[in-house]
């Protein structure tokens, strides 16, 4: 809105610019817009605009460098030795033991608290299973496509279901997992075929 003001003096009348509210806020949306613009461009500000790339910083206790994942969706198997102790005190809530970045959803993940296993795809849930508890553990992990997959624990079968890999999301139309291989720091070593 403008306003005409007069001096005092009985002086030429002049113009003065006075922004009504709505102008005042517009200019600073647009400053606000264009500081936001500027530090995103140097990088300022991953909160508005997240990048995820899991390759620049791993969690901790997994391994991602120099891995290998299964050969083949058809089928595979992966196995290991557990160290007998963990490589952190206290043990994490939940250990992921291993994650394939072929097949989407297949993880084995470890429950310390509730010593509980769950590998697969889909998962199953194994109970009473215990690691890290001063005994080095043999786990193996195996799958064939249109058959059964299996979990070994100390050479012993614990869990065996119908292997059914996943396919694409029903919400996004995407099949999701990890970017790399992850293993657990957890191992004293690792054979996946």
């Amino acid at each position: 809105m403008h306003h005409r003001t007069k001096s005092l003096s009985g002086q030429k009348k002049r113009w003065r610019y006075q922004p009504d509210g709505f102008t005042t806020i517009l200019y600073l949306f647009l400053a606000l817009i264009v500081i936001t613009l500027v530090l995103y461009s140097i990088g300022k500000v991953g909160i508005l605009f997240p990048e995820t790339k899991a390759e620049e910083a791993p969690a901790e206790g997994v391994q991602t460098i120099g891995l290998t994942d299964f050969p083949s969706t058809e089928e595979g198997t992966f196995g290991g030795q557990l160290n007998p102790t963990y490589f952190k005190e206290p043990v994490d809530q939940v250990v992921i033991l291993f994650a394939s970045a072929k097949i989407p959803g297949l993880t084995i993940l470890y429950y310390p608290y509730e010593q509980t296993l769950v590998a697969g795809t889909p998962q199953m849930a194994i109970p009473d299973i215990v690691f890290f508890d001063g005994q080095a553990h043999e786990i193996m992990y195996s799958f064939k496509k249109g058959g059964n997959q299996y979990f070994f624990y100390d050479g012993n079968v614990v869990g065996q279901s119908a292997y059914v890999p996943y396919e694409e999301n029903m919400l996004t139309g995407l099949v999701t997992g990890p970017a790399v291989v992850v293993v657990s720091e957890g191992f004293e070593k690792v054979e996946v075929r």
